[in-house]
């Protein structure tokens, strides 16, 4: 996301989703959902790889910024409630235990791309930050006076996993912002129920609605996003197995949802869709992703509902789910990157 300002009023984003931000030490009000005991394992979404199976949130240190981390000693005598390889275990006691995205990278000056990065706090009574990185033209020239792109990011988790201080999501905004010459944000936010694409749709449909003074997006890029509904459409009426998985991880992870309808996941039944506010979207779709057919329907979304931009789907052959974080060096995952760079960087 692309946005000509600096000042973004997080807690109207947070009441437009409806969404709270603070941690929760308490996940009870999860284990009391009816949801199915033998809910079955992610890993046929392609959310899943050798690489991410070996994390462990018992292995990594815990940002200070993390306002959602959880504790990671271990109770053996703790009763397992729910199994949702790879992503978490969650224990009848309410604790929940990330199986992956708790690694923490500290910032620093990357040597290879000369990106500086920084953390700092946006709004401390909402319980949310970010991981500000800073191209060579800024740290080098500290009186420039050009003005360079700014890019929000909001990094994707499953709605559950992953934070700006991940190594994967902290090495690709190093690499954009490199290339592309921009100011980089990626913003730390509760985890459950959001999800990265989700949150920078619906920020663009908040601010197109508002019609905040100031504000202007220049264009949104949704990398593979989590978008879904009742409706099977596409590939998803074959896979009814794995089809079922993405709307129990929903479930899951947003407890008060009315379902897969619901307009934070369906943009299809928001009736504010066509407020988007920019005049460009780009939506980057993986061929073996089960989201796959979402990403080209939401283009069709935009343009029913009357949006007067254009948009944009391309198509990663051969490929899963996020493959651009867990290969990030393959030549697909290069031809991403430098996607999203032509796209900042577009008149």
């Amino acid at each position: 996301m692309m946005i000509r300002s600096s000042i973004i009023a997080v807690h109207t984003l947070n009441k437009y989703l409806q969404i709270p931000t603070k941690s929760n030490s308490n996940t009870q009000s999860l284990l009391s959902l009816p949801i199915p005991r033998n809910l079955p394992s992610f890993s046929s979404l392609n959310l899943a790889s050798s690489k991410f199976l070996r994390c462990s949130s018992s292995s990594s240190s815990s940002s200070t910024m993390d306002s959602s981390s959880t504790s990671t000693s271990i109770d053996t005598n703790e009763e397992l409630a729910y199994d949702l390889p790879p992503i978490m275990k969650v224990y009848k006691n309410g604790r929940v235990e990330r199986l992956a995205g708790e690694d923490v990278v500290p910032p620093s000056l990357d040597p290879v791309t000369n990106v500086e990065s920084k953390d700092v706090v946006i709004s401390q009574e909402e319980g949310i930050s970010a991981r500000l990185f800073l191209p060579k033209s800024i740290t080098e020239n500290q009186t420039t006076k050009n003005k360079l792109p700014l890019f929000v990011y909001f990094h994707g988790g499953a709605f559950c996993i992953e934070t700006p201080f991940s190594a994967n999501y902290h090495n690709f905004l190093n690499s954009v912002v490199s290339k592309a010459g921009a100011v980089g944000v990626s913003v730390h936010y509760r985890r459950a129920p959001s999800a990265g694409a989700n949150i920078a749709h619906y920020l663009g449909v908040w601010v197109g609605s508002e019609r905040l003074p100031g504000l202007k997006i220049e264009g949104i890029v949704l990398v593979h996003p989590y978008f879904w509904g009742s409706e099977r459409i596409g590939s998803e009426a074959y896979h009814a197995e794995a089809a079922e998985k993405v709307d129990g991880l929903w479930r899951f992870s947003c407890p008060t949802t009315s379902g897969s309808d619901d307009p934070i996941i369906n943009p299809d039944k928001d009736p504010n869709v066509g407020k988007l506010a920019c005049e460009r979207v780009l939506v980057l779709v993986a061929e073996k992703d089960l989201l796959r057919d979402r990403g080209f329907f939401y283009k069709e979304v935009l343009e029913k509902n009357g949006w007067g931009g254009v948009a944009q789907v391309v198509e990663a052959k051969d490929e899963g789910h996020v493959f651009h974080m867990f290969k990030p060096t393959c030549d697909n995952a290069m031809l991403l990157l430098n996607q999203v760079v032509s796209f900042i960087n577009q008149d």
